[in-house]
């Protein structure tokens, strides 16, 4: 299948590269900045790219998909709240950000004109935000609408895409042996039971954090744990591997970075609050709500419910189902999900 992906804030690379580990012939086009930045993260996702992805857009005959990949109901938060403008820039591509969020109206003008256009189409919303969500998607009726932040029934016509990326962890799955970056876990010296590695005290967060992980040392008293605000990615994988599991916080949405690379270098995870967002299925042994769930969980456990359930190739697959169920829904041969 000839696939489609538009994708300027480039969260869905890792569901891209997916679609073409599948086998399908994906074109994507990402942030534009990715061409010129030097840091880590955009040098990793150019090469991942290159390796995977065809450029955007493939000449010949129309795609037989195509998704539309954004941060939709970010974008309509920070224009209600009058954030994120960059004044004084020309939008000049609606899918270039150099005017921040003052973008965002030409941007839907054109998803909208491409989504009018599409035969087959889906809309991936990847905000951090549930809501509000962008109803000028939902005047299109072949379109399947997901949602990174969204409750396991749906909410509305919008239904979840539970999958969240960190393109630098990304790279070196695809582009580098595990045995250079991933230790095994017959070898791994354990020095905490648990850890938390990433922002704290940020503004958006407004303490929830830092009020968790307060609550961990009572909740579990006689466990050791590790929190690390300030580390190297380097650092970061080495701690994930020197620990029982990983804690895992909601920020301003639920789905963090530590869900994908903990996982994905065979550690399991906590998930200590109330979640609305549920996980793939075959991820329920391995990423819990109390730590007690974990006995008897190995590093090769967690590695084959990663590559099961969350792995690029896994959102891939969970996309396409939301795509056929959608197709049966509509030629009558099953009912709408409730």
């Amino acid at each position: 299948m000839r696939i489609e992906v538009v994708d300027p804030s480039g969260c869905g690379l890792g569901p891209a590269i997916g679609l073409a580990q599948l086998g399908h012939a994906v074109s994507h086009r990402g942030p534009s900045h990715w061409a010129t930045a030097i840091d880590d993260t955009a040098r990793c996702s150019r090469e991942l790219q290159q390796r995977f992805l065809q450029p955007h857009p493939v000449q010949g005959a129309g795609p037989d998909l195509v998704v539309l990949i954004d941060v939709f109901t970010d974008y309509v938060l920070a224009l209600e709240r009058g954030t994120g403008a960059v004044p004084g820039v020309e939008v000049r591509d609606p899918l270039d950000g150099a005017a921040g969020t003052l973008v965002y109206p030409d941007r839907l003008q054109w998803y909208c004109e491409r989504a009018a256009a599409a035969e087959r189409l889906v809309i991936v919303d990847m905000s951090d935000a549930m809501a509000p969500r962008e109803v000028a998607l939902e005047m299109f009726p072949q379109a399947t609408l997901l949602a990174r932040e969204c409750p396991a029934r749906g909410d509305g016509r919008w239904r979840p895409f539970p999958f969240l990326y960190n393109h630098v962890m990304l790279w070196l799955e695809a582009m580098w042996p595990a045995s250079l970056w991933r230790v095994p876990g017959s070898q791994r010296v354990r020095t905490h039971d648990w850890a938390f590695c990433g922002t704290v005290d940020h503004a958006r967060y407004q303490g929830q954090r830092r009020r968790a992980l307060a609550s961990l040392a009572q909740r579990w008293p006689t466990l050791r744990g590790r929190i690390e605000v300030d580390l190297t990615f380097h650092d970061v994988r080495q701690v994930w591997q020197q620990v029982g599991f990983g804690v895992d916080l909601p920020g301003v949405g639920e789905l963090c970075f530590r869900l994908h690379e903990c996982l994905s270098l065979g550690t399991p995870l906590v998930r200590p609050l109330p979640a609305r967002v549920a996980l793939p299925p075959s991820l329920r042994a391995v990423v819990v709500d109390e730590p007690e769930r974990l006995r008897g969980v190995d590093a090769e456990q967690v590695l084959a419910a990663y590559e099961a359930g969350f792995a690029p190739r896994a959102a891939a697959e969970w996309l396409l189902a939301a795509v056929e169920a959608d197709s049966a829904v509509r030629a009558g041969r099953a009912e709408p999900v409730r």
